[in-house]
C-alpha cells in the first residue's frame, strides 16, 4: 500500500467582482469552478496562477505555492492582527490541511475549518495510535487495528465536502511513513514562509509557529 498525506492550502478570496458558478457541487463542474477561483485570484492580487491541487476544488499543495503568491496569502492572513482585531493568540493558521492520498487516489480531503496546524492530529494518529482533537468537520471516526487505522467517514448532519468512502483503511507503517514525508514537505514550506516575514519585515515573531504549526486546541503539541 503507498499512502500519502499532503499538506495543502484552501484558498478561496471570493469577491463580488468575479460573479460565482450557479451549479454545484464544484467537483462535478470543475472547468467553471477553476476559472472562476483563477479570476477571484487574480482580482484579489495574487501575482501567479494558482495550480489547483485536483480540479474543482480550492487546495492548492503548500509546495507548489510561489513565493510571490505566498507573500500575499500572508498578508491577508495578517489583515485582522495588523488592524488590531485581535492579538496573535487569536490568530490561526494557515486554511487547509492534509490530503490523505492511497494508492494514488485522493482518499479523504481536509474539511471545513481545517487547517496546516492539523498536523498534530496526524501525528497521535500515525505515531500514537490514538485520535486527538480535530477542528475539522465533519470528521471522521478513527479506529484501529493491530495493523491498520481505519477512518469511518459518515456523517448524518453534514456529508463530507468531496465524494468519500464510507470506510478508508491505512496501513499503520505506511501512515507513518506518510506523516515523515509531510513533516520534510512542511518544513520547506516553513522556511519560505520565513523568507516572508524576512521579506515584508512583518513584527512577529515565529512567524512560521504561528501560520504552520501552532494548534490553539493542543498548544503544547509539537509535530
Amino acid at each position: 500500500m503507498m499512502v500519502e498525506l499532503i499538506p495543502a492550502l484552501e484558498i478561496g478570496f471570493h469577491n463580488h467582482l468575479v460573479p460565482a458558478p450557479s451549479k454545484f457541487p464544484s467537483w462535478d463542474y470543475p472547468a467553471e469552478w477553476d476559472a472562476y477561483a483563477a479570476q477571484s485570484h487574480r482580482e484579489a492580487g495574487f501575482p501567479d496562477p494558482l495550480q489547483p491541487f485536483t480540479p474543482g476544488l480550492f487546495f492548492y499543495r503548500a509546495s507548489d505555492i510561489t513565493l510571490g503568491n505566498l507573500r500575499k496569502l500572508t498578508a491577508s492572513h495578517l489583515e485582522g492582527y495588523f488592524a488590531g482585531d485581535y492579538d496573535l493568540l487569536g490568530l490561526c493558521s494557515f486554511f487547509g490541511g492534509y490530503v490523505l492520498r492511497v494508492d494514488d487516489h485522493n482518499a479523504l480531503f481536509p474539511q471545513c475549518c481545517g487547517e496546516l496546524s492539523d498536523i498534530i492530529y496526524w501525528k497521535y494518529l500515525a505515531k500514537y495510535g490514538r485520535p486527538a482533537y480535530y477542528q475539522g468537520h465533519p470528521a471522521p471516526q478513527v479506529s484501529f487495528t493491530a495493523e491498520e487505522v481505519v477512518f469511518t467517514c459518515l456523517d448524518d448532519d453534514k456529508p463530507f465536502g468531496m465524494p468519500t468512502q464510507p470506510k478508508i483503511r491505512v496501513n499503520k507503517l505506511a501512515l507513518s511513513a506518510a506523516y515523515d514525508q509531510a513533516l520534510l514537505e512542511l518544513a520547506v514550506f516553513a522556511r519560505k514562509v520565513e523568507q516572508v516575514q524576512q521579506e515584508l519585515n512583518l513584527p512577529v515573531d515565529n512567524i512560521a509557529h504561528l501560520l504552520v504549526y501552532r494548534n490553539v486546541e493542543l498548544p503544547g503539541e509539537q509535530p
